[in-house]
């Protein structure tokens, strides 16, 4: 097990997860030439043995053991292995454009046992799905773009100060100062609040030096579930080849080095800048809860 992330008593370490109890979904995506022959039998059946093999492996390495909670699943374009397990489940899955390691939700303590266990591995397994798509098809197989994507959901907002219980336009009214009337004039009346239907806000910045370069991403949705009273949260830590604004030069991607930033896509970014800054930012004032299933 790496050491670089510390245990979740020492990690959660700050008031906002004592609220932000589950994680709705992880994903480490990594974006891919098209591979087009998924459909195929022999092809879906021959890759799909491979990285079952591999994953027995990974999964003792880890620490996980109980193989024969892997279980192959493909259809007509994707093909996958998961590991049905009830505390460290997660599935390999390979699309017409992508090769995805996948975690569903969960309590977020027990979402970064199996993180610390089994990112170290994972760079190794997407290698590992590449270099065995490249063999059975005779062509590169490589990565082109990644990202580590976090999803959250909260719900049940309520205001600390009076304990009323309150819309999600009234907390996305600290990222969007405007909104249209009637006439689509822009108006940042309080009165507009109980008329206003969903609203997303997606957020993107550069960070890092050349050959280095990544994209962080903040997206919040407020859709209409449970009379608007909830939030739905993607934070992605993503790696592509940069354009520079000014001399219009790109750099190229590294996806080997992207790869290996587990920790700083978890502890950098996901902790210190989503959830201890902006996502506590965002909900300071406020009680919640969150879920790591759906809302109806």
């Amino acid at each position: 097990m790496t050491t670089e992330i510390p245990a979740f008593s020492k990690f959660a370490n700050s008031r906002i997860f004592s609220q932000l109890a589950d994680i709705r979904e992880f994903a480490l995506i990594a974006e891919t030439p098209p591979i087009g022959i998924l459909g195929d039998d022999h092809f879906s059946r021959v890759v799909i043995n491979r990285i079952y093999e591999n994953l027995r492996d990974v999964i003792q390495a880890a620490g996980f053991y109980f193989e024969d909670e892997l279980k192959a699943s493909r259809s007509v374009d994707r093909f996958s292995v998961s590991y049905e397990d009830d505390r460290f489940g997660f599935a390999v899955v390979c699309t017409e454009k992508s090769i995805i390691i996948q975690r569903s939700g969960s309590r977020f303590n027990n979402f970064h046992d199996w993180y610390r266990a089994f990112m170290p591995s994972a760079q190794g397994v997407l290698t590992k799905v590449s270099t065995i798509l490249t063999e059975e098809l005779h062509r590169k197989i490589d990565v082109l773009r990644a990202s580590y994507q976090f999803d959250f959901i909260i719900h049940d907002m309520y205001l600390e100060s009076t304990d009323q219980k309150v819309r999600n336009s009234e907390i996305m009214r600290k990222l969007l100062k405007g909104f249209p009337d009637e006439q689509g004039s822009i108006t940042d009346s309080p009165d507009i609040t109980d008329s206003l239907g969903r609203m997303d806000v997606n957020l993107n910045r550069w960070i890092g030096s050349e050959g280095n370069r990544r994209r962080l991403m903040y997206n919040v949705q407020a859709p209409g579930n449970m009379n608007y009273s909830s939030l739905w949260f993607t934070f992605a830590f993503m790696g592509e080849s940069f354009t520079d604004p000014e001399t219009n030069t790109r750099e190229a991607f590294n996806s080997s080095a992207f790869l290996s930033e587990y920790d700083a896509a978890y502890s950098s970014f996901l902790r210190d800048s989503a959830i201890n800054s902006f996502l506590e930012w965002l909900m300071r004032g406020y009680r919640f809860k969150s879920t790591a299933a759906g809302l109806p």
